[in-house]
Order: C-alpha cells, then structure tokens, then sequence
C-alpha cells in the first residue's frame, strides 16, 4: 500500500528548540484558568515575542530575518531579508508556540537576489515536464533549506547498545538555496497537479514531481448496501430536488465516484441508484465499476468514511480529518495497486485501487484501516502546512511521521468499528485482535504491523528510508501510549529499552494526546519534535506538570528511541552571587545527566525565604535581582531548580549587602575663580567615583585618586552656588555633602584723585567699591608699577614721584579676590619744586666738618656741585657729603654754596655763611647726687666764650641724653640693670659746633637683694631661730624672722646677730612641721627672703638644729 501526498515542498528536515525544554516551559509559565487566558490579540503578541525568541536561540540574527503570520495568527513564516524560507516557521496553537527544529549555521553566504526572472523559471519547469496541456498555475520565489544531521557535542555515552537515541543528535541547516518554487497542472482525462522546484540562479530544475488532485440541493434517503468488507449496512443516501435522481453522498457531503474505462483512459462518475439498494457483498468481478457489484467497493468505502469521520467527532471533538467539514471525494476502482490521498484545499480525493490487478476477482483497497489511514493525511497535512497540498514529498522523518499517523488512526477507526458492533464507543473496552495490529490484512495481504513494523525503533538515518516504515516506531509508540509495556521479556509488548515496563493510557486517551500533538507540530517536524509536542499536549491534559499522561509519553517515546524515559535524580547546580551596584548579580549552571538542557519548570532565584523571586530564562543564567527593597545586611539566595521530570535540586549562599554611604571628607584650594575640591573618601567596599556638580547641575566625575577637581566659575552668574560633591562606593551607595561657593565675576568699581601742589611726592587716592575683597592695588605709571597694596580695604594711598620732567600716564588697577580687575586713568602731576638742600656746621677742636645733604621727591640728579667761599670743593654722587676742613682754614666766617639740579629738571642754589671758632668750651666741673642709690644725678659744669649749645651723656658711644639749659643736669636710673659697673662719657658743646674734651664717670647698679640662711635650733619650747650667715655689699639695713601659725612669732632685727629666740608659750603640745620665713633687705631697697617648714616637738628635750624642707 502507498499513501502519496504530492505538494511543493522541501527536502528540509526541522528540529525543535533546546530538546522539548523551552516547549514545557511555556506551559508552566501559561494560563491556569479560562480567566487567566489572554486575550486574541494578546495572545498573537505573546506568540509572536516567543516566536522570535526561538528563531533566535535556532541561530538566526533577528537583523536579517522577520516572522510573517498568516491571517489566522497561528503560522508564522520565517523570512530571511524579506524572501520567506520554505519549511521554516513557527506555530502557535493550544497555547504553546513552536519553531522548526533546527539549529541555523550557514557555510557561506545566503543569496538572495535571483539571477533568473520568474518568466525564465516558468518557461524551466514547462520545458522538463514535456507535456503540451500543461500550464503555470503558481509561482512563488522561496529559500530552501540545506541540512545534515550531525551527534550533538553534549550527547552523553549511549544507555542501551544499538542506535543512538534520537535526542541524542540535532539538525543543522548549513545553508538557504534561492529557488521558485512553481505549481503547475496537466490536462487529459486524468487531470493531474504538479510541482516543481527552479535553482533561481542556475535555472536548473531540481524537483519536478505530481500532485495527484481532482469533483446539487437535496434530502437524505435511506438505503440498503453490501459491502465486502462491511457486509450489511444501512446507508443514508442524497436525492436531488431537481431531477430526482439520488447520488451516493453520506450525511458529511462526501461524494462517491467510480472510474469508467473509457478507451485507453476513462473518466470518475458518481454513483447513483435509483432502487436504494447498492452492491452485492462480493469483490468485483468486472462487470462494470458503475453496476452493482461495482457498487459494493463503494458501499466499503462509505462505510469506513463514516466511521474514520466519527473518530474525528467522538474522539477529537472536529468536525472531520478537515476540522471544518471540508468533504472529500471518495474514489473507487481505480487501475492501480494501491490506495491514495490526493491532497486539496478545498477538494481533497480519496481513491482506491485494488490489491492487484491481475486477479480475476480484484479486491477493492476499501477496508476500514486503509481508507481511514488515507483520510488521516489530510488532518496531518491541514495541521502542519494549513494547505495540505504544501506539504513536501520526500523522504523525511515528516514523512514518516504522516504515515504513522495513517496507521494511527486506522487502527483506532478498527477499535471504533467493533466497538460499534455492541452498539458502544467505547474503544478502551474493546479487546485488541492480531488483525487490529496490521494494516490492510482484510485484504488478503498485510502490508505491515503496527507492534512489530520493520523498525520499532528510532535510528539516526530512519529518515532516508521508504515513509511506510519510518513511521514504525510512531505507531509502535501509540500501542505501547495506549496499551503500555510488558516487563516480561518473552512478550510482543515488552520494551527493551524501558525493560521495567509501563501501564497505558488506554488508546482514546491515546488518541486524544496524539491529535493534539498533530496540531502543535509545524511543517517540518521529526520524531523529537513531535515527542516535544506529544509532551505538551499531555502536559496541558494533564493540567499539571510531570502528570501521569506526560511521563507515559515520555516512556512510550523512550521505547522507540526517541528521548529518555523519566527519572527521579535532581539536576546538578552551581550558584554564585555579588552585589553590583544596588543590586545582586547571580551566576549559574544547572545541568542534568540524565535529561541535558531540558526542563518544564523553569528554574528561579529566590529571596530572602520569598520576599522576592526572580525566573530564569535558562540552565546557564546570569541573572540581576533588584536590591533597591532589601536592607544593608545578609541575605540567602537560593536556586530553585527543576528537571525534565520536575525533580528539584537547591542551592543557597549568602550575601552581604552594603547598602551603607561611604564617608568623606573635602578641602579647598585654589584660587577663589577656580576653586579646587579635593576629596578624602572611605568605604571598605572601595570607591566608584567622586562627582561634582553645582545647583543640581552634575558636571564633572572622577573614578581613581586623587579625587580633585578645579571648577571655573568665570563664565558663572554672580551669586552663591550651591556645589556638591557626591561620593559612590562600589555598590554606588552615595553621601553626598554641599558647600556654597560665592561666585564675583564683575569688575571693582575704581575712582582716583591727586594730591594737589607741585612737589612730588604726589599723594594718590584711590577709593574702591566691589561685592568682594580687595586683593591687590596696583599704582601704575604708563603701565609700570611704582607701588602695590595688597591689604583689604575700600580707600588706598600711594606716593607718586615723576622720575623726568616728560608727561606720564596715571593708572590704578585694583583686583579682586576673585580675580576681577578694575581700572582708572588719568594724566600725572608734573613736579615743578627744585631739591632741597640742607647743611650743619660741627667744629671738634679746630676741625670744620660741614655736613650737607640734598632731597628731593623725583630724584636728584648727580653729581652736584659744593662751593666753600665760592671755590667749587666737591661733587658729590650720594644725597649726603660730609667736607673735613682743618687747620687750612682760617678763624672767621665763611660762604657755602651748593648747585643741585632734580631730575625733574629743577635747580636748588642753596647759599649759607658759617664761623670758624678756635676757642672750644670746657667742662669745669661734674657734681654727683647718690641721695637715690640706684638713680644718681650728675650736673655738669661748662664754659664758653661764644655761648653753651648743649651737654650731652653718651653710653657706649651712643647719645642717651641731651640737655640745651643750664643747669646740665643727668639722672641715670639703674634699676632695670643687671648688676655691675657703667662707664658715663659727658662732653659739651658751644654754639658753633665746638665741642670740648670727654669727662667719664662710673655708676654702679646693684639690683640683688642679701645672701642669707634660715636655721631652726632648739628643743621643748625653746628655738633659736636665725638667718645668719646674712650680708650684703651695701650693707644690711634690717632682716624680719617669722613664724606663721598660731602661736605667731616674728621680730625684725637691724643690726647682727641676726637671730632671735622663740618660746612657745602655753602648755599646748605640738608635734609638726611649722612655716618659717626670713626677709632681709639691704640698704639700697633690694629684699631677699626664704620659707621652709620645719619640725617643732614640744615634747622634745635634746636641743638640735631642727629638720627644714620647702
């Protein structure tokens, strides 16, 4: 028997996502409750996010591909820069989205500008199909798919001997090949469908293969039929309103047609009967398709028609193989050895030849399991390509998995007709016979079994092999779905690759999970994605994960190779965390042996016991976890994660959150314009950066030491900012610290005055107004400074002396503490007063010394010209001169002139007469006055012819007194000297400047009072008290002895022995240290004294100097 569904289609085999674990996961992550389900369009928007989050976890940059969804929403087409790939595409139905499986890793660029027009590759797939009636229907420019299947690099060691389990490898698809891809029909009178595939840039024809395709107002009638295989049946048959005439049509509107010979061909003609009663029972013998033993091929097939339809409504709840009732026509006697399904959009074509043909009475290819395993490639088709006639030809694990699903339900279709025998549904109570185990053996000749097909199990190159047998080991997983697995080796039932066996579900449960695993399946699924799907749909039956239904698949599935069956080991995990920044930053892996990368839970991070919880996207994960709720402290982080099968493994750690600010501290430096900030920050986690910023405004950030920074205000309005300085620590805690920084950027405001006159110096006035201190003044005379003040004031002074008598320019230039600088000019004052001159006479002895100086405020100019008795006598180059003269010049006056020019060019002609004396004054007498010791008084006696000037005492050569009147009178006080002798020179001085011969004499100063001594002698009530030895170089004028406490005692004493007796009167005893003291002063005023305590005892009787101490 062959089923051939002939479409487009590709040779490209797909492969799900991550091994079924992202499939399972979106169920745990789906709706609950119908009040929990999304709504349409937010559904579509949830597939479409998951749809592109598959594509690209397959390897495809979302820059070069888009997902096209079809009107419906459930299919969405994979474009690669806009031209769709064939085969490629996601599906999204019962909740769950798919994507093909396969993994996207090009060898070489993709191509997709094509070399050749679509008239061209028309004109190709016309001129290899040879045939003058045939035509274009459809062309369309698509990339096809190029795959290998290749042992995935994580496969762990094989569990069993024999082939390798199918999870154990994955598909590859290495590269995109632009192609048209073209529908084409033929004419005669067998009209055919076709299709071609064209290399888009060779224009070779690669594919060219037939899609076999073909087709009033009335009531229902009831009618007799005999079938072969049916026998009796009751039919309802379809009368025409006009014309009467009644037309093999069942209650699902699927017509009956047999094929008339005509010539070399013939044509498919309905079946009527005007007598309501159709076939013999008997296999056609050849009499005519259309007569009534032809009828009874007919009969058969409408028999099975119905039941397979009921399969469809009892069981999966649809309106037929179609889900909308879309009816088939339903052909019989065709000239073949074979049955087929002959897919269509709107008309799909059942058609059944006979078991051979060679036989005398050929048997029709009607049975239940044939017709019903036809009629299933329309609802595998319709789910996975939506157009059955799109779904590819060739040899795949696809193909295969069409087949078993026709195999499928037609063993269900048989379970449902002998249930039907009791007048039941009930195909889990039906007791399973050897011939509902194979296909077609009511023929005569059994094509193949279900529990026992060529291969049972799953290989990793099934998919090359003819389709009827790649679908072994689907429907082999169905019985064993349904019935379970026998732990006895000898039995047809038992599974070595899950020898412990299992119990089934039962084949309506069965049935139900595997129809909707269909409808979850895209266009070019394989056995793993098909057991992904079967998984899901379990898993939503079951309305929890790792229910009984979804680990019976999983076992079922195992059986046959395909996954692994559950297990009851927790996954390995590894977990790290750190805070970063405000938050926690964790790290893992999660792994498992027994089920790599799959999971239908997804793994989570939780919290603090709950307080937050966080789900992983997958088994390696770097995942944040918001900090910004959890306090400065310790927190528990755990894993929490599930395998394939639920198990659960967990890992804790702890981490230490600093939410804590880190501390600081800040100078100031720099100049007032440009301050610059320097921060001194602490925080064990170490520190991120220092900003700054003024009036909220952030401006500058520094990450490694010296955290400094220089902000120029010069472009700043004027006023107080507020500047802040924000400190982060590693974990970006932040203290943050403000200081007003006063901003001046205008210019003081400066006026000027002058002195009035014309003698410099010239007194400049400057008066300064400014929001800020004054830093610096600067006087200026065209442009260089003669005087600068930097004191803080409003009012500043300066002197200005011009330096020629040429006209100047007068600036004052005052800068603030901010820098600001002000001005003012004006034109400077002229100096129009000659020098000053001035001149003293001195004669010692017979020596004239004439002492000249000359001033003036610009400068004078040099040198000058000195005249005595208008002889030119010097020309000094210094402000003063002294000139010498000595016997030379004669007794009597003389005339002194001097010439002296400023540079100002002003002339001082300075005239004077002077005497020369030849009679000096003489010191007759020094009388001495020591009534005051320390402050005696000298008066001198002096005499001259011409008349006294002064009387002078110097010290060391130095003038410490002067006195112009006589009495010459000269006090020297002494008591603020240290002690010892002075020399006293006193010389005297007549009106010409003649002064006399030196007298000395000496005074001594004594500031120091006695030396003395303080004894205590005695015993009982009786003590010597004495200070002896006492003396002094003055002489000793009195010294007081003392005792201070009660009984008192003291006596001052004015003459030696300077010691005194005291006797204690009363009868009191005492026994202690007493306070004694002794002053003695001399007689010049000074005093000495000395206190100690010594040790009185009135009971004592030997007399002895007693003990003192201070």
């Amino acid at each position: 028997m062959s089923s051939r569904v002939q479409q487009r289609g590709s040779s490209m085999q797909m492969r799900s996502w991550l091994r079924g674990s992202l499939v399972l996961l979106c169920l745990s992550c789906g709706p609950t409750s119908s009040e929990d389900a999304p709504e349409p369009a937010q559904a579509q928007a949830q597939a479409r996010t998951r749809a592109e989050q598959l594509v690209a976890e397959r390897g495809f940059d979302l820059r070069d591909v888009s997902l096209i969804p079809d009107a419906k929403g459930v299919r969405q087409t994979l474009h690669f820069r806009g031209v769709p790939v064939w085969g490629l595409e996601a599906k999204s139905a019962l909740g769950q989205t798919f994507f093909s499986n396969a993994r996207f890793q090009p060898m070489g660029a993709v191509e997709t500008e094509a070399r050749l027009t679509e008239a061209q590759a028309r004109d190709a797939a016309l001129a290899a199909l040879k045939d003058a009636t045939a035509k274009v229907e459809s062309a369309r420019l698509v990339l096809l798919p190029t795959e290998v299947r290749q042992l995935r690099k994580d496969a762990a060691a094989p569990r069993f001997a024999g082939p390798r389990n199918a999870e154990d490898f994955e598909r590859v698809v290495t590269g995109l090949r632009l192609i048209y891809r073209l529908k084409l029909s033929t004419g005669g009178d067998l009209p055919r469908q076709w299709s071609a595939q064209v290399d888009a840039r060779s224009g070779e024809v690669l594919r060219l293969e037939p899609l076999e395709h073909t087709g009033v107002q009335g009531t229902f009638k009831k009618a007799r039929g005999t079938g072969y295989f049916a026998g009796a049946v009751t039919m309802a048959v379809f009368s025409e309103t006009f014309g009467g005439a009644t037309r093999l049509r069942d209650v699902y509107n699927n017509d009956y047609y047999a094929f008339v010979p005509q010539g070399r061909g013939g044509t498919w003609q309905l079946y009527y009967t005007p007598d309501l009663i159709l076939g013999d029972g008997l296999r056609y013998s050849g009499g005519g398709t259309l007569g009534t033993n032809g009828e009874t091929a007919a009969v058969d097939a409408y028999h099975a028609v119905g039941l397979a339809w009921s399969v469809y409504e009892t069981f999966l709840g649809r309106a037929g193989p179609t889900g909308d009732g879309t009816p088939f026509d339903v052909q019989v006697h065709a000239n073949a050895e074979n049955a087929f399904y002959l897919p269509g959009l709107r008309n799909p074509t059942l058609r059944f030849g006979y078991r051979s043909l060679s036989d005398n009475l050929k048997t029709s290819l009607t049975t239940t399991d044939i017709v019903a395993h036809e009629m299933a490639h329309d609802f595998f088709g319709r789910e996975l390509a939506g157009d059955p006639s799109d779904v590819p030809t060739e040899h795949s694990e696809r193909a295969g998995l069409n087949e078993g699903t026709g195999d499928i339900f037609g063993f269900v279709t048989e379970l449902l007709r002998d249930a039907k025998r009791t007048s039941s549904t009930n195909i889990d109570g039906v007791a399973v016979k050897p011939s509902n185990l194979t296909m077609g053996e009511e023929t005569g000749t059994t094509s193949r079994s279900l529990l026992a097909p060529l291969y049972p199990e799953w290989f990793d190159s099934i998919g090359q092999a003819d389709e009827h047998y790649s679908g072994g080991p689907l429907s082999r997983m169905f019985l064993l779905l349904a019935y379970g697995c026998s732990a006895q080796t000898t039995s047809p039932w038992h599974c070595w690759l899950v020898p412990e066996g299992f119990s089934g579900l039962g084949p309506a449960e069965a049935l139900r999970i595997w129809g909707q695993a269909v409808q979850l399946m895209p266009l070019d699924s394989d056995y793993v994605q098909a057991r992904q799907a079967a998984l899901a749909a379990a898993t939503a039956r079951d309305g929890v994960l790792n229910g009984n239904r979804m680990k019976t698949v999983a076992r079922a599935f195992a059986a046959v190779n395909v996954g692994y069956a559950p297990d009851s080991v927790p996954p390995q995990t590894t977990l790290s965390c750190r805070q970063v920044n405000q938050d926690i930053e964790c790290t893992g892996t999660i792994t498992d042996a027994e089920v790599p990368g799959q999971y239908t839970t997804a793994p989570r991070l939780v919290v603090d016991g709950g307080t937050q919880i966080k789900t992983l996207s997958g088994w390696t994960f770097t995942q944040v976890l918001p900090g910004a709720a959890l306090a400065h402290g310790n927190h528990s982080i755990q894993l929490q994660a599930w395998d394939f099968w639920g198990n659960l493994a967990t890992k804790t750690v702890t981490v230490a959150m600093d939410k804590q600010a880190p501390g600081f501290s800040f100078l100031r430096s720099g100049s007032p314009k440009q301050p610059r900030y320097s921060v001194t920050p602490s925080d064990p986690s170490g520190i991120l950066s220092v900003d700054f910023g003024a009036d909220g405004q952030f401006m500058y950030g520094i990450f490694v030491p010296p955290y400094e920074q220089e902000l120029d205000t010069s472009t700043w309005t004027d006023g107080t900012h507020d500047v802040f300085i924000r400190v982060y620590d590693t974990y970006m805690n932040a203290a943050v610290q403000h200081a007003a920084l006063k901003v001046d950027n205008t210019p003081p405001s400066v006026t000027m005055t002058v002195g009035a006159g014309t003698e410099s110096p010239f007194q400049v006035n400057v008066s300064v107004t400014d929001s800020s201190a004054v830093a610096r003044v600067d006087f200026k005379v065209d442009g260089f400074v003669f005087a600068t003040r930097t004191n803080e004031a409003t009012t500043y002074q300066a002197s200005y002396t011009p330096l020629d008598p040429l006209a100047h320019n007068l600036t004052v230039e005052v800068t603030d503490a901010f820098g600001n600088k002000g001005t003012t000019s004006r034109a400077a004052p002229l100096d129009t007063t000659p020098p000053v001159v001035s001149f003293a006479k001195t004669q010692p002895g017979s020596l004239v010394r004439l002492t000249v100086s000359a001033a003036d405020g610009c400068g004078i100019e040099y040198p000058y010209a000195l005249y005595v008795d208008g002889t030119l006598v010097a020309q000094p180059t210094t402000p003063s001169y002294v000139l010498d003269f000595g016997d030379a010049m004669a007794a009597g006056t003389h005339t002194f002139q001097a010439l002296v020019r400023d540079q100002c060019g002003n002339t001082a002609n300075f005239q004077t007469a002077f005497i020369k004396d030849l009679t000096p004054p003489v010191i007759t007498g020094i009388t001495r006055d020591d009534t005051q010791p320390k402050k005696p008084k000298f008066t001198v006696q002096c005499t001259d012819t011409e008349g006294v000037h002064h009387v002078e005492l110097r010290e060391g050569g130095v003038v410490t007194q002067m006195d112009t009147t006589a009495p010459y009178e000269f006090v020297v006080d002494t008591t603020g000297r240290a002690d010892g002798d002075y020399s006293l020179l006193f010389q005297c001085t007549d009106i010409n400047g003649v002064s006399s011969s030196p007298e000395t004499r000496t005074v001594t100063a004594d500031n120091t009072g006695p030396t003395l001594n303080l004894t205590v002698y005695g015993a009982g009530r009786s003590y010597l008290i004495s200070a002896e030895p006492a003396s002094d170089p003055r002489g000793i004028q009195s010294i007081t002895l003392a005792q201070l406490l009660i009984p008192a005692f003291s006596v001052t004493l004015t003459q030696a022995p300077w010691s005194a007796w005291w006797n204690i009167p009363g009868t009191g005893s005492i026994q202690s240290d007493l306070p004694f003291s002794v002053t003695a002063k001399d007689k010049w005023g000074n005093t000495s004294s000395k206190f100690l305590y010594c040790s009185v005892s009135t009971s004592s009787t030997v007399a002895q100097y007693r003990t003192c101490h201070p």
